[in-house]
């Protein structure tokens, strides 16, 4: 038998119990009709807490070592089933989680945590985890694109202080980011936090301040934040878009209530933001294609109001979308391995299940899914910049997640004014303090010379 646990905390849109529970069933209905000898044998339980949890408070910490002790009451004693648990929680609740399997030798599968540090086999060695973000590779593609012009110094600004997304992708992006730049020691990197509260008082005036402090720190600029306020329409009223600054925006993939960032939105700030795109280069996960799944997110939605008595719109429901694939994608994931192991199901335990999904790739209906070889889901990456032609973003890099190469495209890379990339640290220095001090160094020399001439 197969003893499959979902531990789900709180009823969050985008990962809560409701959402994922949904997700899960679409998975579990399908293999229904896939791999009908497989699910005869295979039993579903939840553990499910009410409330509102935050990642890494208090509250959540006193809480994820209990749900442990209760996952494992729950099982059978003396049973020779294979217990599998699904965790939907951030990085600090599947960690913990994922401490007790270890001892458990109890597989654990994950659909949002994405921490780099949970690539670690020997603390983690029976985990998977396959968020539909892969944060990781976003970063190492920055990196990557940072050391191909030599970009060296730069500012960080975070959007990771807004209520209800401590979770979210900025804040996850931005903890990954400052902890990988911490650890690479030939960047110099300054960070500023802020809160993207569009109702916030002085929040343009808050903007401006940020911006301002940036330009006598850096020229190249990298941008976590799910806000458009700052690069489409403040830095160019700072003159900040005339070609000697350039902005690394990270942004989650587009989904169908996410739309990609950009500079049209028909107001009276459209001109400046499309001198400000110019200087743009946007970093996202390669785009779902959800084409090819138009009834998944319907019939998800409907089984969450229907079964889990939780109504949301249609606009409510698209803003979760990403994680509610990432949550089908997970489950029908596994249904599938399990069923190409039938014949081994009685010797499988938490490690020995991992290593099947370890560098592997799987055709989903959705799209295909890699699983890295530190257990972690892994996404291509596009690099996106404008086209002077076209006049709108153009593909122009992809990073490769399993290679870990950037590659350009076959179109060139174009930069205003025709004067190539930003230099990491201009001539004069950041504030043109560096030119006054050598023009007097010259015209001493000069004066100097005319005076030894004479004599």
């Amino acid at each position: 038998m197969i003893r499959i646990t979902t531990v789900i905390f709180g009823d969050a849109l985008t990962n809560g119990y409701a959402t994922s529970q949904s997700a899960f069933d679409a998975a579990f209905y399908e293999a229904q009709s896939l791999y009908p000898d497989l699910v005869r044998n295979v039993s579903r339980h939840t553990l499910y807490r009410a409330g509102t949890f935050v990642c890494q408070n208090q509250e959540t910490a006193a809480v994820m070592p209990i749900a442990a002790m209760e996952v494992q009451s729950a099982m059978p004693r003396n049973d020779r089933s294979l217990n599998i648990l699904i965790n939907t929680g951030c990085t600090f609740e599947t960690a913990v989680l994922a401490d007790f399997a270890r001892e458990w030798n109890i597989p654990v599968f994950a659909s949002v945590a994405s921490g780099a540090g949970l690539t670690n086999a020997d603390r983690y060695p029976t985990l998977i985890s396959a968020p539909s973000t892969d944060i990781n590779s976003l970063v190492s593609a920055t990196i990557q694109l940072l050391q191909l012009y030599n970009w060296t110094t730069l500012s960080l600004l975070c959007d990771d202080l807004t209520p209800n997304t401590i979770d979210g992708f900025s804040a996850s992006t931005c903890r990954t980011c400052i902890a990988t730049f911490a650890a690479e020691k030939r960047f110099r990197v300054t960070v500023q936090h802020f809160d993207a509260t569009a109702e916030k008082p002085n929040q343009t005036d808050d903007y401006r301040a940020m911006l301002y402090r940036t330009k006598s720190e850096s020229r190249v600029i990298l941008l976590v934040a799910g806000t458009k306020s700052i690069v489409r329409v403040l830095a160019h009223r700072l003159e900040m878009s005339a070609g000697d600054y350039v902005f690394l925006v990270l942004v989650s993939p587009e989904t169908p209530g996410l739309q990609s960032i950009r500079w049209q939105y028909f107001d009276e700030n459209d001109q400046a933001a499309l001198e400000t795109f110019k200087s743009v280069i946007i970093i996202s996960n390669r785009n779902t294609n959800w084409d090819r799944i138009p009834d998944l997110l319907p019939s998800i939605r409907n089984r969450s109001e229907i079964v889990y008595n939780r109504s949301r719109s249609v606009e409510e429901f698209n803003v979760a979308s990403d994680y509610v694939v990432a949550a089908y994608e997970l489950f029908a994931m596994l249904m599938k391995v399990l069923n190409q192991s039938q014949n081994e199901l009685d010797r499988l335990d938490g490690k020995s299940l991992r290593k099947k999904f370890l560098k592997k790739t799987f055709a989903l209906p959705s799209r295909s899914v890699s699983i890295g070889d530190g257990g972690m889901r892994l996404c291509d990456i596009t690099l996106s910049k404008w086209n002077f032609t076209s006049e709108r973003m153009q593909i122009t890099w992809t990073f490769n997640s399993i290679a870990r190469t950037l590659v350009q495209s076959s179109v060139s890379v174009q930069w205003i004014g025709g004067k190539g990339p930003p230099a990491h640290q201009p001539s004069c220095g950041y504030v043109g303090d560096q030119c006054i001090v050598t023009s007097c160094k010259g015209l001493f020399r000069r004066f100097f010379k005319i005076l030894t001439n004479r004599n």
